[in-house]
């Protein structure tokens, strides 16, 4: 089931709406908040699951603030009934749910980074090769033309020890 499944099944529990054990109708306070508010709330559409880090981590505090407003209404009712104390354990179920939710969400979305980070990883690794062997090119190229420089430059020597240059008298 979904989060809001989940959250507006536990609204629904939480509000009083429905049936306690043995089919009685529930006699818990009105605790308001779906996930359902929430979404619309901070314009959560079902298709995108990506919030803006400020935004996700308001959100996040809504939720455990609504579990925390939904358990001090039932402590503040204590009236030790077994009603009371199974929606006790159904809201606390349901945070163990959506944390548990969260926590896949949070390995997915870990996976996903690491994902693209070994791709861009083998991407750099692939243009770096690249770069080092145009620079081994250019090296080998370079040595060429030293080379070359070096040979010109003896000939040159050679060629005015042999013919010397005439001198020019002014």
């Amino acid at each position: 089931m979904s989060v809001n499944g989940r959250w507006a099944r536990a609204g629904q529990e939480a509000a009083g709406e429905g049936e306690g054990p043995g089919g009685r109708p529930r006699a818990a306070p009105q605790l308001a908040g779906t996930a359902g508010d929430f979404a619309a709330r901070f314009g959560i559409r079902g298709d995108v699951g990506t919030l803006p880090q400020p935004e996700m981590q308001e959100l996040l505090g809504e939720f455990r603030a609504l579990y925390q407003e939904r358990l001090h209404r039932l402590e503040t009712l204590n009236d030790g009934r077994e009603e009371t104390l199974v929606l006790k354990v159904q809201i606390l179920q349901s945070y163990i749910n959506d944390l548990s939710e969260q926590n896949d969400v949070l390995v997915q979305t870990m996976e996903e980074l690491e994902r693209e980070a070994n791709r861009r990883v083998n991407s750099l690794e692939e243009e770096l090769q690249a770069y080092v062997a145009k620079v081994t090119g250019c090296k080998e190229e370079n040595s060429i033309l030293l080379t070359a420089k070096e040979n010109m430059e003896k000939q040159i020597t050679i060629r005015n020890e042999v013919e010397p240059e005439p001198e020019f008298y002014s």
